[in-house]
Order: structure tokens, then sequence, then C-alpha cells
């Protein structure tokens, strides 16, 4: 796709979409690829990557390229609909299951929450269930707005009910929040609040000490 629109030279993720390991590929214009290349011998060797990386990459590559989409986005929509059929039974929660296709097979379950009815507005939930073991983690660009996404691409048989559990606990009730309440909804953060207390937290509180 970048190929045909001109892109001399791109640089994807080993991992992520591809599923391999953690690793980079650079791709595009040889005489391009060729001077990243020469930059291997910089300070900290940054592009260094061992014979079992290399070879996990190739794997990688193969798989994707030889992938069967239709079977992968089938067994994606199975585990969806697993998830939204737990779910939506709540007043005040509605799914929509989703499909893209610009960089990978994947079907998404879009969650809509309506904290006047749930009582739980999203954000709360997402930073419970991402705190429990297992952990969940979401795409939780717009959960300020209510809106909790999840990516089956990431998400393997069985995991779904994990999930369907954790909000089930949650939107009955059963399992409580701590230092929330209902009367007194706190306000959302945003991705650079979460990163800064995660900053914090890892640093103690003080760098310098």
């Amino acid at each position: 796709m970048l190929a045909k629109i001109g892109v001399d030279l791109a640089i994807y993720s080993g991992q992520k979409w591809l599923g391999g390991c953690t690793s980079g590929i650079v791709a595009g214009r040889k005489d391009l690829v060729h001077a990243c290349y020469l930059q291997e011998l910089g300070i900290g060797r940054p592009m260094k990557v061992g014979k079992e990386g290399m070879i996990g990459i190739i794997s990688t590559i193969n798989q994707w390229l030889n992938r069967d989409s239709k079977a992968i986005i089938s067994a994606q929509t199975k585990l969806a609909t697993n998830l939204k059929k737990c779910i939506e039974k709540f007043d005040g929660v509605t799914c929509k299951i989703e499909q893209q296709h610009l960089y990978s097979p994947s079907v998404r379950l879009d969650v809509d929450i309506d904290h006047t009815i749930t009582k739980i507005p999203a954000w709360v939930i997402n930073d419970e269930i991402g705190k429990l073991d297992p952990v969940v983690k979401t795409d939780d660009y717009y959960v300020n707005n209510g809106r909790i996404i999840f990516d089956f691409t990431l998400i393997g048989p069985g995991e779904e009910m994990i999930i369907a559990e954790y909000f089930e606990q949650l939107l009955s009730g059963e399992r409580a929040v701590e230092g929330y309440s209902s009367e007194n909804i706190p306000i959302p953060e945003t991705r650079q609040d979460v990163i800064h207390n995660i900053f914090e937290q890892w640093l103690d509180g003080n760098p310098r000490e």
C-alpha cells in the first residue's frame, strides 16, 4: 500500500500486528536501506539484532503472507460475539462489532457505556481491569467519552470470558472499586495523566532521591 503511493522507505514493528518477536523492519529503496545498515556501526549499535531475532521476523513475515484472513476474521468474530452477549445484557451498555482491514485482519468490539445508567463510567472500568490479574489492556483512546474498544487480534480463545467476568462483576456491583463512589464520579484521566502516574510510581515520587 505504501509503495503504491510512492513511499521511499518504511519502518515497521516486528511485533504488534505482525505478531512476531521484538524487532523492526526497514523496507524500501535499496540504497536507503543500505544507508540505514551503515548506521549499524554507530554509537551504542542500536540496530544490532541477534540471529534468533532475524529468524523470528523472517518466519513471522512468511506466516503473515500465507495467513488465512477469512478464517482469522471468523474466529475473532466468534470471540467478539461471546463477549458482546455477556455484557450487553446490562442496562446502559451497547456493543457493536466492527472489522478493520487496514493493517491486519482485525475484529473489534466497541463497547459504549452510559454511566448515568450503569452508575460506573467507562474510564473507571478500564482503569480497574488494567489492575487485575490477569491484566486487561484495551484500545482506550475514547474511554473518556464512554467507549472501550477491544481488539481481538490480541485476544485468544477463552480470554474473552475473563473480560466478560470482570465486566459482570463491575457492572453488577459484585466487585467494588477501591475509593470509587457513584455519588462522586471522578474526572477521567487522560493518557498523559496515566503515563505521568506510572512514572511517578516507578520513580517513587522523587527521581532525585
